[in-house]
């Protein structure tokens, strides 16, 4: 049992890690304009589904998961011009990537779940 948490813990943390970075990109490109807010719901997708294809065994789940889950909530449920021009939805997806890149605290009362 003991083996089988850990590789699936490894993966999780893999996951996170480049999807992670991943999705730094794509939010602040969507945000400066220039990445397509298509492109990010694609992401988002694409991300989605390979998460469902893992098997994961492990229930713990990291800051940065978190946040990386709490973000996608964002972008799944309000449209692209709320997002651009809330204040507090901006501030939220900005302040999530910089501490996705490790450039910034955790967000605060950030409620990221696993889908």
């Amino acid at each position: 049992m003991q083996t089988k948490y850990s590789a699936s813990s490894s993966r999780v943390r893999q996951f996170v890690t480049d999807k992670s970075t991943a999705t730094s990109f794509y939010v602040e490109g969507m945000l400066a304009g220039s990445l397509p807010f298509e492109e990010l719901q694609i992401f988002i997708w694409d991300t989605l589904e390979e998460w469902h294809q893992l098997d994961i065994d492990s229930h713990y789940i990291c800051e940065k998961e978190k946040v990386m889950w709490h973000l996608f909530h964002l972008l799944e449920r309000w449209p692209e011009n709320t997002l651009r021009g809330n204040v507090f939805l901006r501030k939220q997806l900005e302040d999530g990537c910089l501490f996705l890149k490790q450039q910034g605290p955790m967000l605060h009362q950030c409620l990221g779940v696993r889908p």
